[in-house]
Formats: C-alpha cells, structure tokens, sequence
C-alpha cells in the first residue's frame, strides 16, 4: 500500500478527541471535496510504497487513526486493520462513505468514523452508499461538515441512522459560525429529534496547530 505519512499525535474530532493516536494516512482517494484538507494525500501515487510489517514497526499508540485520503481505496487497507487489531491495537477508520464498510463493521475493536458529504463538498449526490448508514454501530460514528447551505439537508440524513449512533456536526473551518449548527441542533430537539447521540465538534487539531499545520 501506499503510505503518505504515519505521525503520533490527539485525535482532533471524533469520540477519541484529545487522546493519543498513531495515524496512518494512506494515499489515494476517489473524492474531490471542495473543503479537503489533506490534498495532497489525493494522489494514488503520493507517498511511499510500505507493506503491513513496515507500518506496525513505526506504530507506537495502542489507538490508530487509519485515515486518507480515502483509506478503503487501498486494497490492503482491511487486511492492515485487521494484522493492528492482531497485535493489540483499537482501530478507528476514517472513511467517506463511498466504500462498503460492511467488512469493518464486522472487526471488534475496529470502529467507523463515517464523513457523510453533504451539499457543499461538491462531490455527487450519488457517491455515498445508503446502505453504510443503517449498518454504523454505537461505536461507530457518522459526521456531517457543514456549511451555511447544508443544514436544512442534516434532517434527512440523521433519520437514516439509528438512534445510538454519534453523530458529530462539524463545520467546515472558517466558513461557518458554530453557533449556527447549535441553533440547527436546538430547533431539531424543540421538533421532538432525540438529540442524545448528536454533538457539535470543532476540529481540535486546527485550533491547537492552526489549519495548515501537517504531522499533528
């Protein structure tokens, strides 16, 4: 597989925010979102060539962020998760949606951290698999990056999901007050929306490093 950078750092969003996670990019993805921040992690050609070995001697955390890109791109992107599960690590997937997460959802220890893409990513409505969003279990969760003209599309896409499943409402940095996505979560509580599983995130690494920092 092809690795753009593995680095020890906290997770910046998720259910793991603030803790210490080893991240493995890998290269490639399928997407083009209008508000990517790793582009230069696109190109199937970044990065260098690494087999599953070679990446768990530079693991060091017992939680990694397996990450992209678009990581279920790769083809050895399940059997890398599941030789990190072998040796004793958790593993938390960061993956677009576009991709069956079926064999993922299947792995204990291994849990999904869905970025579902909404309107203003620019990327085709039919590039998402439906299908992922009822299959995302409690310790999985689904997140929504927002701006200003997504928010009346978050209603949808949260009946798609269980109950128990976290869902993270993250706007895109700087282009949208949080406190809009705080206002949206108290007019769907207000409508009768059990609101328990939703929460605001803003991507911490980008506040502690700023937006253009790599590595952290």
């Amino acid at each position: 597989m092809r690795v753009v950078e593995i680095f020890d750092s906290i997770s910046g969003e998720g259910p793991h925010a603030g803790g210490l996670s080893t991240f493995i990019r890998l290269a490639g993805c399928n997407l083009r979102c209008a508000w990517c921040d790793t582009p230069y992690a696109l190109s199937f050609g970044a990065g260098e060539e690494m087999d599953a070995q070679a990446v768990l001697r530079r693991t060091a955390c017992r939680h990694v962020t397996l990450t992209g890109g678009e990581p279920l791109a790769a083809p050895d992107a399940v059997p890398l998760v599941e030789e990190l599960l072998r040796v004793g690590h958790e593993v938390e997937v960061e993956t677009n949606g576009s991709f069956d997460i079926a064999p993922l959802v299947a792995l204990k220890g291994c849990s999904v951290t869905m970025d579902w893409k909404m309107p203003s990513s620019g990327c085709p409505s039919g590039s998402m698999r439906p299908a992922n969003l009822s299959i995302l279990r409690p310790c999985d969760c689904l997140k929504l990056v927002l701006a200003r003209g997504d928010l009346p599309e978050v209603w949808g896409v949260l009946e798609a999901v269980r109950p128990e499943t976290r869902v993270y409402l993250s706007p895109v940095f700087g282009k949208i007050d949080p406190a809009e996505i705080v206002e949206l979560m108290r007019a769907m509580a207000d409508a009768g929306r059990d609101m328990d599983s939703v929460r605001l995130q803003l991507q911490m690494h980008k506040i502690v490093w700023g937006p253009e920092r790599r590595g952290v």
